[in-house]
């Protein structure tokens, strides 16, 4: 149990597109219908939910930020495929913010609650990131207590959603089926190099000096794990004890000698149970996220509002962080 719920948690910290570690989840694109329905400080609509710009700029200035700390504060500007840096994140974060929206859509039809213990935290970041703001940032922002806690909302809201989709799903994952191995391998082209090499082994011979003689490839020593490799390279090494050598076995056109140096990595495989978990919930997400598009009707979008926002202003949070409240309150 104690494992199940690592693994949870760790798929709520990674959700965001923003932030901290990337998700692997994707989500089904949303046709998005740009509309003059929308009042000035009225970012996006979708099914009843309105979403304001002001809490849109907590999201792109704390992100933006982030960047800035990392990459330094002319990263946005810097060209690639005919857009700059900042255009894509830009984009990056329009996505993510419907994405969010309905994700908390999808919780409330679902019929998920917060409780107190919740709804206490919420408060309590949206209260320190609020009380860290500069007078310039809460300028810059147009940003309320209210707005801020709005944001926070949302954003545990989306966790919430995901989470709840993980703890439905049966993610026992045994440590051999997430096991990681370390090999040393030599790939030859010929059934007869790969006897000369076999023989050579049985008589005594390095398997390391061997490899600089006859591997035809350039990699020798490999981590794996199962998802990494074909059937015939899976079932030829993954039964070895350490030290020992496969048979001779074909791949493709290439014949393969595989010695394990070490048949289990505790805490990468301890890391890869993570990463099947996330795998899992990612299908499952995206089935129940594409079939509840279907019921949507097409977002409307404020074009000239999200024309008013940039990343290449040059503006910088002076005090809170978001991303770094967040993690801090619900870590």
């Amino acid at each position: 149990m104690k494992r199940r719920t690592a693994i949870i948690l760790m798929l709520a910290l990674c959700l965001s597109l923003f932030g901290g570690c990337k998700t692997t989840i994707e989500y089904v694109s949303r046709t998005i219908t740009t509309s003059t329905a929308l009042t000035e400080d009225q970012l996006f609509r979708i099914g009843k939910d309105v979403f304001n710009v002001d809490e849109a700029k907590v999201f792109l200035l704390s992100e933006k930020s982030r960047m800035a700390g990392v990459y330094g504060d002319q990263i946005f500007g810097v060209l690639s495929g005919g857009q700059t840096i900042g255009a894509y994140m830009k984009e990056d974060l329009k996505n993510f913010l419907t994405k969010m929206m309905i994700l908390n859509q999808m919780a409330a039809d679902k019929g998920l609650v917060l409780n107190q213990t919740e709804e206490d935290r919420i408060l309590a970041a949206a209260t320190e990131f609020y009380n860290g703001l500069t007078t310039e940032d809460k300028q810059y922002l147009n940003a309320t207590q209210e707005s801020v806690e709005l944001a926070f909302r949302h954003y545990y809201w989306m966790q919430k959603m995901i989470n709840s989709v993980a703890e439905g799903m049966n993610l026992e994952i045994s440590d051999d089926e997430a096991r990681v191995i370390q090999v040393q391998q030599i790939v030859v082209s010929s059934i007869e190099k790969a006897e000369q090499v076999m023989s050579k082994i049985q008589d005594g011979s390095e398997f390391a000096n061997l490899s600089a003689v006859y591997n035809e490839s350039p990699v020798f020593d490999r981590t794996l794990t199962r998802n990494d490799i074909d059937d015939t390279y899976e079932n030829a090494v993954f039964s070895l004890s350490n030290g020992e050598y496969s048979t001779i076995f074909s791949s493709g056109d290439q014949f393969y000698i595989v010695k394990v140096i070490n048949n289990y990595i505790v805490d990468q495989t301890m890391a890869n149970k993570t990463t099947i978990a996330n795998q899992m919930v990612t299908e499952q997400m995206n089935a129940e996220y594409s079939h509840y598009l279907e019921t949507l009707e097409p977002t409307l979008f404020n074009d000239d509002a999200w024309g008013a926002l940039t990343f290449e202003d040059g503006y910088l949070l002076g005090g809170s962080s978001f991303y770094t409240v967040y993690s801090h309150v619900f870590s």
